[in-house]
């Protein structure tokens, strides 16, 4: 077990959020969210000049904005949330009200509705987690999301990894 990161006693890092205490820590971690963010959305990418799999790209919609909120409250709180619902309320309660971004100049207005965004694909991704028929309007209203939310969140990560690192 790595110094600069705590579980309690008897629970594995699997069931449990992972608490990163140094800057150091929360960058690389985050570095490593914002890595696979981005292997899905060249996913996302190059899957758009075949026949989609819109099962598929729903569940890479939502796992592409879910890495690089995780990798937000990372460097925020430290804390790695292993639950998806505790990192999306992790976000509508603490990200809106939080002077973390403001330290680094983001302007909240313009992600204000992501944890009610990420709540969605999160729908949508358990909706069609064994389908491989999607409605088109769930599909379409998936993928204006994504288009959206993924290069703001990704900006951010980078700004903020940029910044910390220096």
């Amino acid at each position: 077990m790595r110094d600069s990161f705590r579980r309690e006693a008897g629970n594995s890092r699997a069931s449990k959020n992972v608490t990163y205490k140094t800057e150091k820590d929360k960058v690389e971690e985050a570095a490593k969210e914002l890595s696979m963010a981005s292997d899905l959305a060249e996913y996302i990418y190059n899957s758009r000049q075949l026949p989609p799999n819109e099962s598929q790209l729903i569940k890479n919609f939502y796992y592409s904005i879910y890495h690089l909120v995780k990798a937000i409250s990372v460097l925020d709180t430290g804390i790695e949330y292993k639950s998806h619902s505790s990192l999306i309320s992790y976000f509508n309660r603490e990200i809106k009200h939080d002077d973390f971004l403001k330290k680094f100049n983001v302007n909240i207005s313009d992600i204000r509705n992501i944890g009610n965004e990420l709540n969605t694909l999160f729908i949508f991704r358990d909706n069609y987690d064994y389908q491989d028929v999607v409605d088109e309007e769930d599909y379409e209203e998936a993928e204006k999301i994504w288009l959206n939310l993924y290069p703001k969140l990704e900006n951010i990560v980078i700004l903020i990894i940029n910044s910390m690192k220096e």
